[in-house]
């Protein structure tokens, strides 16, 4: 392992105190005004695009930076002062900068720059524009009192989404169940309930407990009864909320010159209209409803055969269990075996391997900076033109840390007094801990997750933008999760899981029949969850194209698409998570997915090891990030248009 000589611009914010914390958050403000005075006091005469487009973007970038690193020690360090502190300080820094950012004088300067009429390289005209329609998405170009609406209207809806947040985060509800009542459920997942004074289990609604429930009990009332809470789940006074907030959606896009709130928060992404992703998933509906119902009427047969006490047609509340148990039964194969084929230092060296291999960039692990914790590990990734990036990867649970899997970029790379700088990416797993007797051992999803968030970190270490706003994983929220869901393509390859597979004690790999148990299973009910995931989509963006009348809607689309009846007193909408801060968002996991495998059908036709084509996805994808229209990056690399082909013949659908 190699030493990198120890500076202050290395990692010391990983070790950020309290007060460091804060004085970083206060600094981070105060430069980010100054740098807005200075391109506010430049004359017009002497506007350029450095002085002024590419300055607000460095003085974003440049705060964007403190802010995640900010936001990255709120998640991973184990005091609560420093979590609670650094939770504060990002909020005030955020808060502080989005007042900044509404200010006439800055879009006076833009305007004052594009009228000098300057010819532009590409890269340089996509964030001339990016920053023009960026301002006139916050109203600068209306009147001053329609401007003021707009803000109001902005703070508003900022106000009751975090009531609607704080509703849903707070919300707590269960059912009890006796000793008697605990048939079909494992007992690792029973000594992890809590139980009441008189000793009966508690399942609360939190997601680990409740789909664990759903998947393994016996008893259909009871399913049905946490079905039937978790459809209440935020309760009338979310569903009041909801409805004001989609109103207030409506007039704040109206007032903005949108038809509706759907076209405008669709407006900067991939998809560019809200009429583009109607169409997408009207097209994926109508391939996918007919296999989704199959799906069901699979496994309304298979009730039948199983089961003699429950008769009657299969439920809602049924779905999970008898889903569970007939991949078991078609299957076979037992996933916690599995996972001693799969160690996670075996993983972690194919990951780089492959990258290495496809891509031509090399990983290595450095001696450790003095990083937050003993298990967090270094690596520096490398090509032959030198170091492109810095990762981190912290892997494993602890007291005070975020229970979510995510990659957090701390420092994006763009080009700064004529240098690029360098990029730093932490990805923050929580997988299991090794054991005395064994190392960390991965799942097949766990390994498939590991795939998908390296996509993320080698999004940004290969990225070679010019501008922090378009590197990296900077680019359409809509196209953010393609190249991390391409990366799940090569461990879906029979080639690649064998390649991959080692017993963490003999080495032995992975049989083919186990292989093709493994490859047939991630295919089953793909055409019900798929449907489903389609309709939330469809519920999405309708409610945000026709407004409130449609907050109702999701059991018409359950009928119409999936044929399941929904309690009609359900209150879906207010315990929709995405319907706070992810609004009209929900589309962006299929759109992401039908074009991560499109993009893959190269890699299938002409070698999944082909370093010509790893080098043109690299450079027509990956470096570009957001310097160009996504759309013109796929179809570069693709050589046509994209389309859903490849997706529905994945998942076993072919035309």
């Amino acid at each position: 392992m190699k030493r990198i000589p120890k500076t202050k611009e290395d990692f010391a914010w990983v070790n950020w105190e309290a007060k460091e914390i804060q004085g970083a958050g206060n600094k981070a403000i105060a430069d980010k005004k100054k740098a807005y005075q200075q391109i506010k006091k430049i004359p017009a005469i002497a506007r350029t695009f450095e002085n002024t487009i590419q300055a607000l973007d460095q003085a974003e970038s440049d705060f964007g930076e403190v802010v995640g690193q900010i936001n990255l020690l709120m998640n991973v360090r184990s005091e609560k002062k420093i979590r609670d502190t650094a939770n504060m300080a990002e909020t005030k820094a955020i808060g502080q900068s989005i007042e900044l950012i509404y200010d006439r004088g800055l879009y006076r300067a833009i305007l004052e720059y594009v009228a000098q009429k300057e010819k532009l390289l590409a890269v340089d005209r996509k964030l001339l524009d990016d920053t023009i329609r960026d301002f006139k998405r916050m109203g600068f170009n209306l009147s001053k009192s329609k401007f003021e609406k707009v803000i109001s209207l902005a703070k508003e809806i900022q106000k009751l989404e975090k009531q609607f947040d704080q509703n849903l985060n707070e919300y707590n509800d269960s059912i009890t169940i006796t000793e008697k009542e605990i048939g079909g459920l494992p007992e690792e997942y029973l000594s992890s309930l809590q139980k009441n004074k008189s000793a009966d289990y508690i399942i609360s609604l939190k997601p680990p407990e409740m789909i664990s429930f759903m998947e393994n009990s016996s008893l259909a009332g009871k399913r049905k009864l946490l079905y039937d809470k978790n459809l209440r789940k935020g309760d009338v006074k979310n569903l009041v909320l909801a409805r004001k907030i989609v109103n207030l959606r409506q007039k704040r896009a109206r007032l903005l010159g949108y038809q509706n709130h759907a076209d405008y928060v669709i407006e900067p992404q991939m998809a560019k209209t809200a009429t583009a992703v109607d169409k997408f998933l009207e097209g994926l509906l109508l391939k996918l409803q007919s296999r989704g119902k199959a799906d069901l009427r699979q496994l309304a047969e298979y009730k039948k055969r199983i089961d003699n006490k429950n008769t009657g047609p299969l439920k809602y509340y049924d779905i999970a269990y008898y889903a569970k148990k007939l991949e078991q039964e078609l299957f076979g194969f037992d996933s916690e075996k599995l996972r001693e084929y799969f160690p996670l230092d075996r993983v972690l060296n194919h990951i780089f391997n492959l990258y290495r291999r496809v891509f031509s960039v090399s990983t290595e692990k450095m001696t450790k900076y003095p990083l937050w914790d003993k298990s967090v590990l270094h690596y520096i990734v490398k090509d032959k033109t030198g170091v492109l990036g810095h990762f981190i990867l912290d892997l494993f649970p602890r007291d005070g840390k975020s229970g979510h899997f995510m990659v957090c970029p701390t420092k994006s790379t763009r080009v700064k007094d004529g240098k690029r700088i360098i990029p730093v990416s932490v990805m923050v797993a929580n997988f299991r801990v090794a054991r005395p007797d064994s190392p960390c051992l991965l799942s097949y999803e766990d390994m498939r997750t590991m795939y998908h968030e390296f996509g993320h970190i080698f999004h940004s270490m290969l990225s070679m933008a010019v501008y922090g706003s378009h590197a990296g994983t900077s680019v359409a929220r809509d196209f953010v999760e393609t190249p991390s869901q391409m990366m799940e393509n090569w461990p879906r390859q029979k080639d690649m899981i064998r390649e991959i597979s080692g017993h963490y004690r003999t080495g032995e790999k992975l049989s083919n029949r186990t292989i093709d148990q493994l490859l047939a299973s991630t295919k089953f009910f793909s055409g019900y969850m798929y449907t489903r995931q389609a309709i939330l989509s469809l519920y999405d963006l309708n409610l945000h194209q026709a407004g409130s009348s449609k907050l109702r809607s999701y059991n018409f689309l359950m009928k119409k698409y999936l044929g399941l009846e929904l309690p009609r007193a359900n209150l879906f909408p207010a315990g929709f998570w995405h319907f706070s801060g992810y609004d009209v968002g929900y589309y962006g996991y299929l759109w992401s997915k039908v074009y991560a495998i499109d993009l893959f059908t190269r890699f299938k036709k002409e070698g999944i090891l082909n370093l010509k084509v790893g080098k043109e996805y690299r450079d027509k994808v990956l470096a570009v990030g957001g310097s160009r229209d996504e759309m013109e990056s796929v179809k570069d690399f693709l050589g046509r248009k994209p389309n859903n082909k490849a997706f529905l013949e994945e998942i076993g659908i072919k035309e």
